[in-house]
């Protein structure tokens, strides 16, 4: 089931992915695709912009981090 994300005052495509999804900049261009007319609201996005985040958005891949001490 996809979710949805509300824009605050100033966000960008981007940081709102971030910050509140835990999304990286690989899922912009599946978010941009979901949404047809996000792209014409320009960089920083209208504050309560709806934002559909697919089920299918790729995410970042992760490798294991080793600690000095480990």
């Amino acid at each position: 089931m996809s979710s949805i994300l509300a824009a605050q005052e100033g966000d960008t495509l981007d940081l709102l992915l971030w910050r509140d999804a835990g999304l990286g900049s690989e899922s912009v261009a599946a978010v941009l695709a979901a949404n047809q007319n996000l792209a014409i609201t320009g960089a920083v996005l209208p504050q309560g912009t709806q934002i559909i985040i697919p089920d299918d958005v790729p995410t970042a891949k992760t490798s294991d981090v080793v600690q000095l001490w480990d």
